[in-house]
């Protein structure tokens, strides 16, 4: 019976601990195989063009319909990063570099140079 009742107090312990409050974030950094740096505020988001991204269905992994978010706008990320210079001594080997995007949360995106498409870094070489 000790066992059983340490158990669940393990259990719900757990359950307790895991649902950490996430506070929003008001800056993000560029870092990696860059020349420089640069840590991006929100009040530096606002000098940049928006985008109008319209509508979007939001689904579940099931692809059950959860809700509608309407009339979104934002910031293209490959604006954002057209700022920065990028350490490599070839355009060819742009190709084989990735950018790894990472939230509060610990959520994870992943987009390929060859997905953003950046043309102007196709000039920026030592």
């Amino acid at each position: 019976m000790k066992n059983a009742l340490f158990f669940l107090f393990l259990l719900y312990g757990g359950l307790v601990f895991s649902q950490g409050k996430l506070t929003p974030t008001k800056q993000f950094t560029i870092s990696g195989k860059v020349k420089k740096e640069s840590v991006i505020t929100m009040d530096s988001l606002y000098r940049y063009n928006t985008a109008v991204i319209g509508d979007i269905k939001v689904t579940n992994h099931l692809g059950e319909f959860k809700h509608k978010d309407e009339q979104l706008k934002g910031v293209l990320l490959k604006d954002v990063l057209n700022h920065t210079m990028i350490d490599a001594s070839s355009p060819k080997l742009l190709s084989e570099y990735y950018f790894t995007c990472i939230g509060a949360d610990g959520y994870k995106v992943v987009y390929s140079w060859n997905e953003l498409l950046i043309p102007k870094w196709a000039t920026m070489f030592t």
